[in-house]
């Protein structure tokens, strides 16, 4: 029968059988024996025994009865709610105070408890931090144990919980003579007392007369100590006292960093106490306590006596909460010295190195948001593996080349040198590959946010530019990132690993070099035609360095785009395009620009002036001496006109 079960919670299950009717093989009577032995908590590898801690269920077993028939259905449902309900037929077997009907092996333990407790839904579970701290410190250390701050909402509960935990007011009080917080701080604005975590006002209250009012300076509240039980007072908020954390269900933690064979439990419970200090269960073998001889918190487990684990403290009062370094020994990974996280932070957030909790949107994105500023560090995109080597590109897949993807964008035409056979060109050069060698952290949506800062560590495609005439261009790098594009999913989480980054293959995300350069190359014009001719004009960009049976250039979608101004002062660029380089030794893609001449420039500015001041000059060769002053008047109109059209032109 399998059973669903819920951790620390107590569940009620009734199993009823029918004996059943053997049909023999022979005539003869069968005889079915008596006796034997009824095991409990532990798989039986043979009738004589056999027991392996290894093979035990760790759990708590209240009022056990086994009846010799089965009761009614009635009976069996006010069991369950805990209302004693009265039967004639007697259990044969049955648990009792000295447990005479049962042999005890191994880690066993017999205690008495309520037997309503067995049927209570606790709607919180209180944890008690006895360790002195400001309102402040109190507050985050129970957010990162994803806790809130108690505040008994009657006279009933006040009175239990303080009931329950006054056994730490020495630990806890402070001058005050209080000795745990309360979740509620005053507003003085309003005079009102408002709860930390929703700003709501109190439903009920304890505060005694004389310290209820809100205050300036002392605007916490905390409950009175073992002198003063019961009741609540004005507290300054910088004043220590415990925090008292208030859980919906049992507080439980992640454990991460350890190696994928470590036989310690990868999940934690807060439950208990040991050493006045709350105690961290698994839920198979690992207790992680408190060890008041070697003032440490101690990892021990209960399946293998010889795995020891001891966390090396840096603040006497500090929890095995958040990133810590322990030493371990008898476990199966390598190293014995190793950082590990304990978290009780959601699949959806990052834990800080102090245990408190954010969105993992918030993990390097150039904003501190841990407390200890943590979620900025190590913040290297790429992970580069042992053994990675830049000199060699990505490895193919099976025979076909890794592709290279090249976009050229043209953003100005900055010099036509038609004397000196010269084009300087503007552009934006965009190269895009994949390498599975490589995985990388925490790639946002947003392009800018995924630079890769160790560029120099890694494989980059290197271009060798040159002209139609196969003469190496002059370069100038203007500036240059190499930036990583989200496409794929992260890959599953793996616990081995200390921090919850997401992991992104390098197979399934591209990675983009983003270069700005100025070109200046040769351009073969032909004049022949001029002013009335069109010019073509190419730079080709090839890959070196790496053989194209590995590795080859292709274009990025039309591979070239113009996104600058087309018409220039003499010539305008009327098409464009990319075509692959014709050479077997490398690959490459050649981009084309198509120049035509603007003829009506030199038309308007040249031909047209030039034919008025021949005409005029020709003129002049007809008019009379006696009207010399008149005629020139009117040349100098026509000039004065020219000028005008030239200035306009």
């Amino acid at each position: 029968m399998s059973l669903s079960v819920e951790m620390y919670k107590w569940h009620h299950v009734c199993y009823a059988y029918r004996e059943a009717t053997v049909k023999a093989e022979s005539p003869e009577q069968l005889n079915i024996a008596g006796g034997g032995r009824f095991v409990m908590s532990q798989d039986l590898d043979t009738i004589e025994g056999g027991f392996n801690v290894l093979q035990s269920v760790h759990n708590d077993v209240a009022q056990l009865l086994l009846y010799p028939e089965v009761l009614p259905p009635a009976y069996l449902k006010a069991y369950v709610k805990c209302e004693e309900p009265e039967t004639n037929v007697k259990p044969f077997l049955y648990f009792d105070e000295s447990m005479t009907m049962f042999t005890l092996r191994g880690f066993v333990r017999v205690s008495e408890a309520p037997l309503k407790s067995l049927c209570q839904e606790d709607a919180s579970r209180l944890v008690m931090l006895p360790e002195k701290m400001n309102f402040d410190s109190a507050y985050a250390a129970c957010s990162g144990m994803k806790g809130l701050m108690a505040i008994p909402t009657n006279e009933e509960e006040n009175t239990q919980i303080f009931d329950e935990f006054v056994k730490f007011n020495d630990l806890c009080v402070n001058a005050y003579s209080t000795f745990y917080w309360l979740g509620f701080m005053g507003d003085l604005n309003t005079d009102e007392w408002l709860t930390v975590n929703t700003n709501q006002h109190l439903t009920w209250d304890k505060l005694t007369t004389g310290y209820d009012k809100v205050k300036a300076g002392q605007l916490c509240a905390s409950v009175g100590g073992a002198d003063f039980p019961y009741g609540w007072y004005r507290t300054p908020c910088q004043y220590l006292s415990c925090p008292l954390c208030n859980f919906t269900a049992t507080p439980s933690f992640r454990v991460r960093g350890l190696c994928k064979d470590s036989i310690i439990d990868r999940n934690l419970f807060l439950r208990d106490y040991k050493n006045n200090k709350p105690q961290f269960h698994g839920p198979h073998f690992t207790d992680v306590s408190w060890d008041s001889d070697n003032a440490t918190w101690k990892l021990t487990s209960r399946g293998h006596e010889n795995l020891t684990g001891y966390m090396v403290m840096k603040v006497p009062t500090e929890y095995p909460v958040g990133v810590h370094s322990w030493i371990i020994t008898g476990d199966k990974c390598v190293t014995s010295e190793l950082e590990v996280l304990i978290t009780a932070c959601g699949d959806e957030e990052y834990t800080c190195n102090d245990g408190a909790c954010i969105s993992k949107t918030q993990r390097c994105d150039l904003a501190t948001n841990c407390p200890d500023r943590s979620d900025e560090l190590n913040c290297h995109l790429a992970q580069i593996p042992i053994g990675y080597s830049l000199e060699m590109p990505p490895p193919k897949d099976q025979n076909t080349p890794v592709p290279v993807r090249i976009l050229v964008e043209i953003t100005s035409v900055r010099k036509i040198d038609v004397l000196g056979f010269k084009l300087v060109l503007d552009i934006i050069l965009k190269l895009f590959w994949r390498d599975g060698r490589l995985s990388m952290k925490n790639l946002r949506k947003d392009l800018n946010y995924n630079k890769v800062q160790d560029l120099k560590k890694l494989w980059i495609p290197l271009l060798q530019v040159e002209d139609g005439a196969r003469s190496l261009a002059d370069l100038l790098l203007r500036t240059e990132s190499l930036l990583v594009q989200r496409e794929g999913s992260p890959t599953a989480d793996d616990d081995s690993r200390l921090y919850e980054d997401d992991v992104y293959l390098g197979s399934e995300n591209t990675m983009m070099l983003y270069q700005v350069y100025t070109v200046d190359f040769t351009c073969q014009f032909q004049l022949q035609l001029y002013p009335f001719d069109s010019q073509v004009c190419s730079v080709a960009f090839s890959l070196i360095g790496v053989s194209p049976s590995f590795v080859i250039l292709d274009k990025e979608e039309d591979g070239v785009m113009f996104t600058g101004m087309k018409t220039l002062l003499e010539y305008e660029v009327t098409s464009f395009a990319m075509t692959p380089v014709d050479d077997p030794l490398k690959s490459g893609q050649r981009v084309s620009l198509e120049l035509k001449n603007l003829s009506g420039y030199y038309i308007s500015s040249t031909y047209v002036p030039t034919l008025l001041l021949v005409a005029i000059c020709y003129l002049t060769l007809y008019f009379d001496i006696a009207d010399f002053t008149v005629f020139i008047d009117g040349y100098y109109c026509w000039l004065l006109l020219l000028l005008l059209l030239l200035l306009l032109l």
